[in-house]
């Protein structure tokens, strides 16, 4: 059966013209696999976003889909030139049980034999128990990701229990920056709104009074001029006495002694009544990323980066409510070329068969 799947690929290599194309694909893929010590992991590295990929290894994905084109290729090579009858049936046949054998029976790393109640569901349950259940609202449970005890790391989606973890294959850059300065400086709990976090060493649950709310006014506030600076003011910052503020923004007089209640919150939508004798900066302890809008008194408010990853605006004075949504900027963009490639693909299909269809006949004229 490997005999077949490899005779796929070498005809699809040798004898079709998609060897370039799935070339392209598979050895700047290996190669990046092969790490640090292979050179081009490092170049690689400089990639936004890229560098934060769990691992090489999962590079393989791309580099299958390469495998895959030339293994496609190779087949419709066969079939076109032995035109057997039920040929193609066979072939399929015989391709998923090569990949059952050696993907499934053969192979028990491939796929988890243990069933989700087995692995993870006691673990899960228990998170629920102790946790999601009797977690207070607008707070966040901080655990180590990699801490097998309370199940997969989606298990605060399935839970709905708002956690500082969960599986991202790609984590926004700059709350990645905020969860890792907050190993070595704890304070940073406090503005994120975590009321209850979990040590390792020693393995105990705790409670954290000094938690603050979603959205409050910092007793003051300092700007900082730089990404590097936003981040490096991470090491020590303290929510609880200050917070820090990308410039530019409008004039920020803090009144220390105005105040924020969250009257409506949703996944992607918080709306704040507030009180304060100056303009203020209000901060939603959220992580900010594109897409966030505010509003007050009709009227759009810039989002301002706090404490490097977070969110808030400069409340005007007086009494009001501001209105934070989310909206995703990519989703129509995406959706447009989804619609292309489909258009595409669907023209392929409909020039490409009647292209052959009437090769033979202009052959015989």
């Amino acid at each position: 059966m490997r005999e077949f799947c490899c005779c796929r690929w070498l005809l699809g290599a040798v004898k079709t013209q998609m060897r370039l194309r799935a070339l392209v694909l598979i050895v700047p893929v290996l190669w990046y696999m092969l790490g640090p010590a292979g050179g081009f992991y490092r170049l690689g590295a400089l990639v936004p976003g890229l560098h934060k990929v769990r691992a090489p290894v999962q590079g393989w994905f791309v580099a299958a889909l390469g495998l895959a084109l030339l293994a496609a290729a190779g087949l419709n090579w066969i079939l076109e030139r032995w035109r057997v009858p039920y040929l193609p049936l066979i072939a399929i046949a015989f391709i998923f049980a090569d990949l059952w054998y050696w993907n499934s029976f053969a192979n028990p790393l491939a796929y988890m034999r243990d069933s989700f109640d087995a692995r993870y569901r006691a673990n899960e349950e228990r998170l629920g128990r102790k946790i999601a259940e009797s977690q207070p609202a607008l707070s966040r449970f901080d655990a180590p990701r990699y801490l097998a005890m309370f199940g997969p790391l989606d298990a605060p989606l399935d839970l709905n229990l708002e956690s500082t973890y969960g599986y991202f294959a790609l984590e926004p850059l700059l709350y990645d920056d905020y969860a890792t300065a907050m190993e070595k400086n704890p304070k940073l709990r406090d503005g994120l709104n975590v009321g209850r976090y979990v040590t390792v060493n020693p393995l105990a649950m705790h409670e954290n009074p000094t938690a603050l709310p979603r959205a409050y006014f910092p007793r003051a506030v300092r700007d900082v001029l730089s990404e590097a600076e936003s981040r490096a003011a991470l090491e020590s910052l303290d929510p609880s006495a200050n917070s820090v503020v990308l410039t530019p923004h409008s004039e920020i007089r803090q009144d220390s002694a105005a105040t924020a209640t969250v009257t409506a919150s949703e996944e992607s939508r918080y709306r704040i009544h507030y009180h304060a004798a100056s303009p203020s900066l209000l901060k939603l302890s959220v992580s900010w990323y594109p897409g966030w809008h505010a509003h007050a008194a009709g009227r759009e408010m810039p989002v301002l980066r706090v404490d490097h990853a977070l969110m808030g605006v400069v409340a005007p004075t007086g009494e009001g409510e501001v209105e934070f949504q989310f909206g995703s900027t990519y989703f129509g963009a995406g959706l447009a070329l989804s619609m292309a490639g489909l258009l595409g693909a669907g023209l392929l299909l409909a020039f490409g068969g009647r292209t052959r269809k009437e090769t033979p006949a202009a052959a015989a004229a």
